[in-house]
This record gives C-alpha cells, sequence and structure tokens, in this order.
C-alpha cells in the first residue's frame, strides 16, 4: 500500500479515489477494533472512502476463544454486521458513482519536511464514544454506548 501513497490517475486523484474498501477480520474479539483501525487508517491513507460500520470480525467476546468454525455462537452478530457492512459499502460506492470526487487540492495529502531542530510528534491516544440510537421494536446490544480505542501515528 505504500507504494500506492503517490500514485495518481491522469486528472491528479490518488489511485483508491471513488473506490470504497471495508474490513473483515478473521480473528476474535481481542484485538479486532485495533486492527480494523489500523487497516482502515491505511486505506483513507491512500484515497480509499471507507463508510461507517465497514467492518465485521468473529464476536465470541473478549479473551481467546474457539474459530468461527468451531463455535456456534456469535455467528448471528457476524453475519448482521456483515451485512451491514456490505450495505454501507454498496451505498456509498452507489454515490461516488453518480458524484465522484475530484481531485484533492495541490499539494494536499503531502507532509513538508520538519524543519531543522523541531520537535517530533507524539503518539496521541484516546477513546471515541459511539452512541447507538435504537428505533422502537429494533434490536440492540442493550448498551447506550460503546468506547473503542484509538491509536495515534507517530511522526517520521
Amino acid at each position: 500500500m505504500d507504494a500506492m501513497l503517490s500514485e495518481t490517475d491522469d486528472e491528479g486523484r490518488p489511485v483508491a479515489y471513488n473506490r470504497v474498501a471495508g474490513v473483515v477480520v478473521t480473528g476474535n474479539e481481542d484485538g479486532a477494533h485495533h486492527v480494523i483501525s489500523e487497516i482502515t487508517g491505511a486505506l483513507q491513507d491512500i484515497g480509499y472512502t471507507i463508510p461507517g460500520q465497514a467492518w465485521t470480525y468473529w464476536n465470541q467476546g473478549t479473551g481467546p476463544g474457539p474459530s468461527f468454525l468451531e463455535g456456534g455462537s456469535g455467528h448471528d452478530w457476524s453475519r448482521r454486521t456483515g451485512r451491514a457492512m456490505a450495505a454501507n459499502l454498496l451505498g456509498v460506492a452507489r454515490a461516488l458513482a453518480a458524484r465522484p470526487l475530484g481531485p484533492p487540492p495541490r499539494g494536499a495529502g503531502t507532509s513538508p519536511a520538519p524543519a531543522a531542530g523541531a520537535p517530533r510528534g507524539r503518539a496521541v491516544h484516546g477513546f471515541v464514544a459511539v452512541t447507538a440510537t435504537r428505533r422502537a421494536g429494533s434490536q440492540g446490544t442493550g448498551r447506550d454506548s460503546d468506547a473503542f480505542p484509538l491509536r495515534g501515528r507517530r511522526s517520521p
């Protein structure tokens, strides 16, 4: 993917512009959110559009456990999030097909070289709270919000 950072099409757009991407993690919940955030961050860096909830993973709860094929529970959750992911990817792909993004402003996405002696960046750690609103009669997790850890990137 690093090789795609500087590739552009004839109009100066990154080669992944007007394309959508999602992530399927083939492991248990432990670490899945971290893997999703790292992969989607890299995909966005090269121009992919990532819709909301464009991911799924094998949800057997926290901690190690049986694989998707070995266990029986958790399949419904994984299938539901997979269907939501597919619907969100399709919706955004159709929107981009109807109204493609133009090229970014000249110089966008490039970082100037740091000045000699300039302090280097630090990793940023934080949480984003995601609040779920349920409609009458809809199924939900029963929780009002979940926190997903985010990990910042260090500057080069």
